[in-house]
């Protein structure tokens, strides 16, 4: 299980609730190592970010794997005592060079795709 520090627990109904992280961090990591395997050709198998809230995660990567310019990785979500839909699965990033010198992000399978205008997002994209 990865590592979480954070300064006080969660209380509710009296008891003390195992803090977990969001999608958005894990998709956050799963990008970070990919983007760094592949830049630097090795297996990465744990990688820290720091969330918005100033805490630092410190997870492990599940499934790292590396092919000529393109690296895949995943990061289990781990939703501590507040699960949801997304708990134990695993959100996957992959990060492919080009020679565009640009950064495109897209969605993949599982990922909604914005249907209505008010979100702030293209119809079409990845929600």
């Amino acid at each position: 299980m990865s590592e979480l520090s954070f300064d006080a627990p969660v209380w509710r109904h009296g008891k003390a609730l195992r803090k977990g992280y969001t999608t958005g961090s894990c998709a956050t990591a799963a990008a970070k190592v990919a983007a760094l395997m592949v830049l630097r050709q090795h297996l990465i198998h744990q990688v820290s970010i720091i969330t918005p809230s100033g805490v630092t995660l410190c997870l492990n990567v599940e499934s790292p794997h590396i092919e000529g310019q393109q690296a895949i990785a995943a990061i289990r979500k781990d939703g501590g005592d507040d699960v949801d839909a997304t708990h134990g699965m695993l959100i996957f990033a992959r990060v492919t060079l080009n020679d565009s010198g640009e950064i495109t992000l897209t969605g993949g399978e599982g990922i909604g795709t914005v249907t209505r205008k008010g979100i702030g997002l293209p119809l079409g994209s990845a929600a």
